[in-house]
């Protein structure tokens, strides 16, 4: 299939353009690389930015061109390139699931979809080394493999709550998510009353595992969660974001309520989720 490299110039725009030399492989957004995605079964990576983005170029420079980092993404990934001046659409869909993920947006936007477009790990700027608490770019390459090998089911998992918290109505077969289901699903976020996080109708419990492991007891305040919401009863949806391990420490848990600014707690053990509900929830 054609790569951006093998392009014309004609008809591209300025930020492909600056990407279209970088030894990543990358594919313009279409049926063509989710096709190779499925074929191969690797996840695609997106990157989505624009010409006068000042992070975007950094990441570029630091990452994308960087020949050891190039050659993960071209073995492990099927790398997507978006311009967000073209593709509004794709943009504002995926920044949603970055939102939701992260708490907060921005470009670069980094995003790892299964092969049939879903979103399952999502991010923005990440620095060619460990810096300010933020996670190297290679290393997230390395957590995101390992977990597409060997923790497949939880990657279907969290691209399942994602999925659903951001209102992309993808069906189970993962159908490709195509210009016409994209921009519907556009519209119809646009059409909403407010941010989405705003828009919702009832409590959502974001259980950051970013910075979490087995270990710190991350899967065992999460079960204790569904267990004691369920057994009172209470209407709140619970999103489970960031579960491939990238450090170790107790997870957070951000509470969303409508028509309210997000409220974190945290860290989490296990022994105080009880105390927790009853503190913000009743």
């Amino acid at each position: 299939m054609a790569l951006l490299r093998d392009l014309p110039l004609e008809g591209l725009s300025p930020y492909l353009i600056q990407h279209r030399d970088n030894p990543v492989d990358w594919r313009p957004w279409g049926d063509e690389a989710f096709e190779e995605a499925r074929s191969t079964d690797r996840p695609i990576l997106l990157s989505v930015g624009y010409s006068t983005c000042h992070w975007c170029h950094v990441m570029e420079r630091e990452s994308f061109h960087d020949e050891a980092t190039a050659r993960i993404m071209n073995r492990h990934f099927v790398s997507v390139k978006v311009d967000r001046e073209e593709r509004p659409d794709v943009d504002s869909i995926y920044m949603d699931a970055v939102h939701t993920m992260t708490g907060r947006g921005g470009w670069p936007m980094t995003v790892f979809l299964t092969p049939g477009g879903r979103p399952f790990f999502a991010g923005t700027y990440f620095p060619d080394v460990d810096r300010h608490g933020m996670p190297s770019f290679r290393r997230v390459l390395e957590a995101i493999d390992h977990a597409w090998r060997s923790r497949r089911e939880d990657v279907q998992e969290q691209a399942d709550q994602l999925t659903r918290a951001i209102g992309l109505a993808l069906p189970p077969a993962e159908d490709l998510p195509g210009r016409g289901r994209m921009s519907a699903a556009y519209e119809a976020l646009r059409a909403e009353a407010g941010p989405p996080r705003e828009a919702r109708e009832r409590p959502l419990l974001r259980v950051d595992l970013t910075t979490s492991s087995v270990a710190a007891g991350a899967d065992r305040t999460l079960s204790r969660l569904r267990e004691s919401i369920a057994a009172r009863g209470l209407d709140v949806e619970i999103v489970r974001v960031g579960s491939l391990g990238l450090s170790f420490a107790e997870p957070t848990v951000e509470l969303q309520r409508p028509g309210r600014l997000p409220v974190v707690y945290g860290p989490l053990p296990p022994e105080e989720v009880e105390d927790f509900l009853d503190a913000v929830l009743g």
